[in-house]
């Protein structure tokens, strides 16, 4: 089976990152979510924000990030994990896309400093 390109998955990601590193983190939330289902679910997102607000504070100086597990079921899903890497520890970020017809839409995303996204199964 042919692999989808999930190119633009990647490149909202990327975009998401690089406005957190620079600390736009309504920016970098309100650019990759819009139009997804995640955007509707206000009090997690709002949540998440939080989260990642502490995570910017507690870890350091955001240095950068690297894509390091790209995974497609079918034509139909995708999730990509991405390590972020701060001045003394760092994130991985997981984020599940779903194509019902041409085009890729963010369905879930979360973020961890615990390495379990790394480990997960699939």
């Amino acid at each position: 089976m042919e692999h989808p390109d999930i190119s633009l998955c990647h490149e909202k990601i990327v975009s998401f990152l690089r406005s957190l590193k620079d600390k736009n983190i309504n920016g970098a939330y309100r650019e990759l979510l819009k139009g997804s289902i995640v955007e509707r679910k206000k009090e997690e997102v709002e949540l998440l924000k939080k989260k990642t607000v502490i995570a910017l504070d507690t870890y350091g100086a955001a240095l950068g990030h690297d894509c390091v597990s790209e995974s497609c079921y079918g034509q139909t899903l995708a999730k990509l994990i991405y390590v972020m890497k701060f001045e003394h520890y760092p994130i991985t970020w997981e984020f599940m896309y779903y194509r019902a017809h041409t085009t890729w839409k963010l369905i879930s995303m979360r973020f961890s400093d615990q390495f379990d996204l790394l480990t997960a199964n699939g």
